[in-house]
Formats: C-alpha cells, sequence, structure tokens
C-alpha cells in the first residue's frame, strides 16, 4: 500500500497493531490466540470458499481492518471484481455479547453507511476495458453478523474435509445454515431499505441475488 498511504501512516498502523496485539497477548496468554470467535473465523473462511470459491473469492482482511473496522472476511464478485459483503464473526450465539454485538453490526449497517476497509481493493477497468483490481479504502460494503456455538464450531473444524472439491454432510448443512443466517439479515435490513446508503443498497440487493442461488 505504499503509494496509497504515506510509509509513515502504515507504520503507524503497524505499531498501533504490534501493541495492541502484545497487550491482548499479556491479558489472555497464548490461548488468546485461540478463542471461539477466531476457531469460527477460520471455520467460516474455509466453508464460504468452499461453496462460493467458483464465482467469488473469499478473503481474510488485513490485521488492521480485523482489529480497527471489525471485519475480519469479505467476499469479492471474481466476474466484477466488486466486493458484495464483509463478515463479522461473533464468539457467542446468545447472551448478552451477543445481542451487544448484533447490534453494532445493524447499527453499522442503518446508521454508519456500512463497513468500511482502509486496506481494501476496488474493481477498476483497464485500458482494454478488462476488470482488474486496485487498492485503496473501500466504504459502504454491507456487513453481517455470523454466530455459532463452540461446540458447532468445534466439530465443524473435525469435519472438515481438507479439499475444494468434497465436502462433508455437516459442512453443507453448516453452509446452508450461513446462507439462512444471512438472508434473514437480509431481510431485517429491507426493512429500513429507505435509510440505507445508495451504494450499501445496491450492494445488498446484488449480494441478496447470490444468497437466494444457495439456498
Amino acid at each position: 500500500f505504499l503509494g496509497i498511504y504515506p510509509e509513515k501512516e502504515i507504520e503507524n498502523d503497524r505499531k498501533e497493531l504490534e501493541d495492541y496485539q502484545k497487550e491482548w497477548l499479556k491479558e489472555k496468554g497464548q490461548e488468546g490466540l485461540k478463542t471461539k470467535g477466531e476457531k469460527l473465523e477460520m471455520l467460516k473462511t474455509a466453508i464460504f470458499s468452499k461453496f462460493l470459491g467458483k464465482d467469488f473469492i473469499v478473503a481474510r482482511t488485513s490485521p488492521h481492518d480485523d482489529v480497527k473496522n471489525n471485519i475480519d472476511n469479505v467476499v469479492l464478485e471474481k466476474e466484477t471484481g466488486s466486493l458484495v459483503c464483509a463478515l463479522d464473526e461473533v464468539g457467542e450465539s446468545s447472551g448478552p455479547g451477543y445481542e451487544e454485538k448484533k447490534k453494532k453490526v445493524l447499527d453499522r449497517n442503518r446508521r454508519q453507511d456500512g463497513g468500511t476497509l482502509k486496506y481494501g481493493f476496488l474493481p477498476e477497468k483497464d485500458k482494454n476495458g478488462e476488470n482488474k483490481l486496485t487498492l485503496g479504502r473501500v466504504r459502504n460494503i454491507p456487513l453481517f453478523y455470523l454466530a455459532l456455538p463452540d461446540e458447532f464450531v468445534k466439530k465443524g473444524i473435525r469435519e472438515l474435509i481438507p479439499s475444494l472439491k468434497e465436502s462433508s454432510d455437516y459442512e453443507r448443512n453448516l453452509f446452508s445454515y450461513f446462507m439462512e443466517s444471512l438472508s434473514a439479515q437480509i431481510k431485517f435490513f429491507q426493512l429500513g431499505r429507505e435509510s440505507l446508503n445508495p451504494v450499501l443498497k445496491d450492494r445488498l440487493k446484488h449480494f441478496e441475488k447470490t444468497v437466494k442461488k444457495f439456498r
């Protein structure tokens, strides 16, 4: 991202992240790196890559955007290069922590015009009219949350087949569950459609077609 942002700014972001990670390790220890949220993040990256990989690229975000912007995954449409959605994991599947995280995600879509990536990528046409990706800040990305009880996260990791061409029944059930969750959130966002940012609304409508296709 040199040339996109000043070198000093990038270095400051890196230093801030290192300080955060040191504090996290001091508080949680090495086991803190293996939280339920981290395991769910890895699991959903694998599941979405396996089932959406033909038409989409599912990528983990930069550590900066994970920590500062609370976005841990993005889904990029291969044909257009457009970022169709962003994902944020929720470690709990019920209780105060879950409800607080859910409310924050919903409010970001309705009141903050969706998610933002500082270290993101944008579609752009080259001189031949072909799609290419350029680096930069991306705003107005539909943001969704995904939650799964810890016991199912652990089982999902055990049942995961390390091949993009094969999938277990449990993997297919997990993907179906994730799609149902995204579909329910899309319907909720549409209840307040008039208050959504136009770019966010357009991306949401586009992603809705994808979700319907896989349900």
